[in-house]
């Protein structure tokens, strides 16, 4: 197994390309993806649950990422609670009204 697995250096990575991009972010989560449970700023985790939301344009984005525990393909999972909008596509984050 490999590839980057603390908290703090994956959720700087995960902001560097959004803050270029000048969107403007309102959450950016890493949790357990059975509990939802936001991870420990020290945890180095195997599976996690990598959440966000953010503006564009005065359009509020939201989207979610399973970070698998071999790093190879996410299961088809959503997190609980988290309904794909009709005729969504995975990975391509969807507008809500708001």
């Amino acid at each position: 197994r490999s590839g980057e697995r603390r908290r703090e250096l994956l959720l700087r990575q995960a902001r560097a390309p959004i803050d270029a991009a000048g969107v403007a972010l309102e959450y950016l989560s890493l949790a357990d993806p059975d509990t939802l449970q936001e991870l420990q700023p020290t945890a180095a985790t195997a599976r996690a649950l990598v959440s966000l939301a953010a503006r564009v344009d005065g359009v509020r984005l939201i989207d979610n990422l399973l970070l698998p525990d071999d790093l190879g393909e996410p299961p088809p999972v959503r997190a609980p609670g988290m309904a794909r909008a009709a005729g969504a596509r995975p990975g391509v984050a969807q507008p809500v009204a708001g």
